[in-house]
């Protein structure tokens, strides 16, 4: 090894040296500071009487409030209203924010159609009737007019929408002129007291 090689290798031995004296003579002094100063523990304590009282806690939280589902006590609080038939709304009965008892009417379907088929119907079956109490027809074609009669009749009373449940409009879809069909959602009808979050 030439002299610059180990010259240089005997100062950074030196400095390693010094280093390492200087950091254990550092931390050892402060070892020794920390362990002579006593901790002081302060403890407070307070007394009081018990009493009785009530506790008022309020939450706050985030939700969605819906009507409730269906469940096997009850059916569901809300229900969307839909035509059993196409048709042309004639009258609406109802306002949104309306209340409504099961069965109201909501909507009327132009019923012009329906009434005179009502009205052949009845007429073809007093006929019917008129015949058989004369022997004149025979007891299966006067059921067959009853049973026309009876059709036509609940056809027309499908023109009638109704409610399902009692509640309130909370949506109405109809106007008089408009035409509907079976996916048209006239009224959405909510019973607001029994809503779930």
């Amino acid at each position: 090894m030439n002299r610059k090689s180990l010259l240089v290798l005997v100062i950074v031995l030196v400095a390693g040296v010094a280093f390492l004296l200087v950091r254990r003579g550092g931390s050892t002094a402060g070892d020794s500071n920390d362990e002579d100063q006593p901790v002081a523990t302060l403890v407070t304590v307070q007394v009081g009487q018990l009493r009785p009282a009530t506790l008022h806690a309020y939450v706050d939280g985030y939700g969605t409030v819906e009507p409730a589902p269906a469940s096997a006590d009850a059916p569901a609080a809300s229900a969307r209203v839909a035509p059993p038939l196409a048709g042309v709304v004639k009258r609406v009965h109802v306002a949104e924010g309306q209340q409504v008892r099961r069965g109201a009417r909501l909507v009327d379907l132009d019923d012009r159609a329906a009434e005179v088929t009502v009205k052949y119907a009845a007429e073809s079956a007093a006929r019917q009737k008129e015949l058989y109490a004369q022997h004149n027809t025979s007891l299966k074609a006067l059921q067959d007019a009853e049973a026309q009669l009876a059709t036509a009749r609940a056809q027309l009373a499908l023109l009638h929408v109704t409610a399902p449940l009692a509640g309130t409009v909370t949506a109405l879809n109809a106007r008089p002129g408009e035409a509907v069909d079976l996916t048209t959602v006239l009224a959405e009808i909510t019973d607001l007291s029994r809503l779930v979050v």
